[in-house]
């Protein structure tokens, strides 16, 4: 299955620790939709959602990943209150079929900001694939909130701080990104 990353899946340690085998293909965009940062988390802040742009020119950009069948269940199980759908990006070699996740609409509230933490996974992951600068930029702008679970706080650092760290080895799951990856 082809996956458009967008949120903290685009950071490539975090994917692989929800499904060890995927593999990232290359950049896509999906076109007429925004990133933003509304779906409710398990945890109550903003998770990222794509949703469909009005009256406005939008995109989203991410990577397309390869997910084996075997390794899916543990991504879907991560995904809670997000469908799996059927989406068409573009890709520098044109355009291709794939599947994203997309928030269910009971799960969604604009009111919500992300933590910290969880903003800096999906800039950090924009980082590591190039994404173009305007867009990076429209990520480092999103407000977020500091997160009060001072254990996850941590947690989530030090997956951070392994990823920015590993370099060529980022896919590497470590034992803070195993936990984390949940």
């Amino acid at each position: 299955m082809l996956y458009f990353c967008y949120g903290s899946n685009l950071l490539l340690q975090r994917l692989q620790c929800r499904s060890p085998e995927a593999r990232i293909h290359t950049v896509a965009v999906l076109e007429d939709y925004s990133l933003v940062f509304h779906k409710r988390g398990v945890d109550g802040s903003g998770k990222c959602h794509i949703e469909r742009a009005t009256g406005r020119p939008s995109r989203v950009h991410g990577v397309l990943a390869e997910i084996p069948r075997r390794s899916r269940a543990v991504l879907h199980r991560a995904e809670q209150g997000y469908d799996l759908c059927p989406i068409e990006v573009t890709t520098p070699a044109g355009k291709a079929e794939a599947h994203a996740f997309m928030a269910r609409p009971e799960c969604l509230d604009s009111a919500l900001k992300p933590f910290c933490w969880y903003k800096q996974y999906v800039l950090h992951g924009a980082l590591q694939h190039e994404l173009p600068a305007e867009y990076v930029a429209g990520i480092r702008n999103v407000l977020s909130v500091a997160d009060p679970d001072v254990s996850r706080v941590a947690l989530n650092r030090q997956v951070l701080e392994s990823a920015r760290l590993s370099g060529p080895d980022a896919g590497r799951c470590t034992e803070a990104a195993k936990a984390a990856g949940s």
